[in-house]
């Protein structure tokens, strides 16, 4: 019966660990996603960095 125990237990931390590893990614996909929302409520253009010339950051 102690066996029984110590694999029960493992599984209780097992458990534990991986409820606190779901939180914490949980966490940071909820702050990334705050990011992006705060990036776009700016309201200001995004634009990726392609090798082309940008007619948005040219001077005429």
């Amino acid at each position: 019966m102690v066996l029984d125990q110590s694999k029960e237990d493992f599984y209780v931390k097992r458990k534990n660990r991986n409820f606190w590893l779901a939180i914490c990614l949980g966490g940071f996909i909820l702050m990334i996603f705050l990011v992006t929302i705060a990036k776009l409520s700016s309201g200001g253009m995004i634009e990726g960095f392609d090798h082309t010339l940008r007619s948005s950051i040219s001077k005429e």
